[in-house]
């Protein structure tokens, strides 16, 4: 048979055969050579373990030409160590054509075999076997030897100690305190690094509305590596409002670290408020709701509350805890959480027209607030005439439903009576006085029609419950300097005694019905220049104040009014 290409030895290399499919009679144990391993590729160990080798027979017949036979090795780990990249090299002998091996090869280079192995635990084993079949008839009994050599890496680590210094700092509490307290803070130090620290020093600082009440610089003599320390600090709250907490710390070997805490420094916030209608009338009940808000930060602790109620404004029903020689109404709460509300609800009916003040006071622990509401009660203009001539019936001196404070100097004579009744009004800075029976209305101002070349204090005239009637401007007519136009600016329609005359009277505000004797009424000690003195018919002495009472028919049919006068 002609020689075959050794290029082509390994070229369609079958799976491996087993042994029996080895000729029959062929003895194959000679045929297993040792390894001689090659030095380690990286660090040295011990050498590969072979066993020992097998002599071969000696054996003077040559292997008959193309007849198959197996020789091969086996390869044992003798490093103490797993080892990895084991590499296992065989140079093809000459006149030798390779049929199958197992395990196949890696790689194959010329006539070389490589086989690799990516692990191989201590001890391990890996048995090489190779199919061949001579060539030219060739003798292997005198050179039947095969050479295989082995590399293989082993690694190991050494583990290093890392020298690594850090610490951490934390600072833990509350993140509120009320105003006026102080609360305890916790200062924990840990060292996080890998060697102990030495001579640990802690720097302090409070900032804001809070204010440290230990001391600002704090020391360790040292921590071992992952241990703690911890410390606790105290602080006050000062000023309401936002505050922090800071520590840094230093320590040997050279490290450092900060932190940062936020306590806030919380106080009620008491707020009071009235919650009324926008329109009060004489003798009709209105709700009237007194409103506390705690709009704080902190709870607000036992809240008092004080509600005046004025003269001639009726509680109804009388609320728990109203003191009625004082008009006050108190109400008392343990506790008001922040941002909660409560209210003080109240039924009031006013008796008489004019302005009243309800003033409320509200204090707790920290302080108090205060509101006021003055509430302006008119008569309604479909019944004025009959309230007004109820509230004289209702009205009598020394009760306390007077809308104006009654004579109070002893020279001054009290009359019991309901007879004489004037309504009191304000223009300007001055109290004057109507007899009630020449008041037919008394509302607020209507719409009015100015007249041209009329007076200045001719306003106009307007339509009133279906008749004309001329307005006045009591503070134009009466010379006064002009004001501002308030709420409490009312109308009185006003009709003089036996003639079909009336006009309306634009006054400053409406301050009640009082009755006014005659002998209460003075002339004027000297005469007065005022504007108003042909229309009066005296002064009356109220309560220390002096009130002008006029006469409506001086006034309705004097020549300069008579002009502009309505029927």
């Amino acid at each position: 048979m002609p020689p075959t290409n050794p290029a082509d030895d390994s070229a369609g290399m079958p799976e491996w055969m087993g042994e029996d499919e080895t000729p029959e009679g062929l003895d194959l144990s000679g045929m297993l050579v040792p390894v001689e391993p090659a030095p380690p590729t990286s660090i040295p160990v011990p050498a590969v373990e072979l066993p020992t080798p097998v002599p071969s027979p000696k054996r003077r017949t040559a292997v008959p030409l193309g007849e198959p036979f197996v020789y091969g090795a086996v390869v044992v780990l003798g490093s103490k160590v797993p080892s990895c990249e084991v590499i296992v090299e065989h140079e093809i002998p000459p006149n030798l054509k390779v049929l199958a091996s197992s395990p196949v090869p890696y790689a194959k280079r010329g006539r070389t075999l490589i086989w690799k192995f990516e692990r191989a635990d201590v001890g391990a084993k890996f048995p090489i076997r190779i199919k061949a079949a001579a060539i030219n008839g060739a003798d292997w009994g005198d050179h039947g030897q095969a050479t295989f050599r082995t590399s293989y890496v082993t690694r190991s680590s050494v583990a290093v100690a890392v020298v690594r210094p850090a610490v951490n700092v934390q600072l833990i509490g509350p993140n509120g305190v009320e105003l006026g307290a102080s609360t305890g803070i916790t200062l924990k130090i840990r060292n996080t690094g890998t060697c102990p620290l030495r001579d640990i020093a802690i720097r302090i600082a409070a900032t804001g509305g809070l204010t440290l009440l230990t001391d600002d610089a704090i020391s360790f003599p040292g921590i071992p590596a992952l241990g703690e320390a911890t410390a606790t600090l105290r602080v006050a709250a000062r000023t309401a409002g936002p505050g922090s907490l800071r520590a840094d710390v230093t320590a040997i070997p050279r490290t450092a670290h900060s932190a940062e805490m936020q306590c806030l420094v919380t106080t009620p916030k008491l707020d009071v408020s009235f919650a009324g209608p926008h329109r009060w009338q004489v003798n009709r009940d209105h709700s009237l709701r007194v409103v506390l808000r705690n709009s704080g930060t902190a709870i607000s602790r036992m809240v008092g509350m004080r509600v005046a109620i004025p003269a001639g404004w009726i509680v109804s029903p009388v609320p728990e805890g109203f003191d009625a020689v004082n008009r006050v109404v108190f109400v008392q709460w343990d506790r008001l959480e922040p941002d909660a509300s409560t209210e003080l609800p109240l039924t009031i009916r006013p008796t008489l027209p004019g302005t009243g003040c309800f003033r409320s006071v509200v204090e707790d622990t920290t302080g108090q607030c205060e509101a006021e509401l003055h509430a302006n009660a008119e008569l309604d203009p479909a019944d004025s005439h009959s309230i007004l001539e109820r509230f004289v019936r209702e009205v009598e001196f020394g009760s306390e439903n007077r809308g104006v404070k009654l004579p109070a100097s002893p020279r001054a004579v009290v009359h019991t009576s309901r007879e004489h009744p004037h309504v009191i009004f304000a223009v300007a800075d001055t109290e004057y006085a109507f007899p009630l029976g020449s008041v037919r209305e008394i509302g607020r101002p209507p719409v009015s029609t100015p007249l041209p070349g009329s007076p200045d204090w001719l306003v106009g005239v307007a339509n009133i419950r279906g008749g004309i009637v001329s307005m006045v401007d009591m503070r134009a007519f009466l010379d006064e300097k002009p004001g501002p136009i308030s709420q409490d600016r009312r109308l009185m329609v006003v009709s003089a005694t036996g003639a079909e005359m009336s006009a309306g009277i634009l006054v400053d505000r409406v301050r009640g019905i009082l009755s006014i004797p005659p002998d209460q009424v003075r002339e004027p000690a000297a005469p007065i220049a005022a504007r108003c003195s042909p229309y009066m018919a005296g002064i009356a002495a109220l309560d220390r104040r002096s009130v002008i009472v006029l006469v409506p028919d001086r006034l309705l049919l004097a020549p300069e009014f008579l002009p502009f006068g309505a029927t």
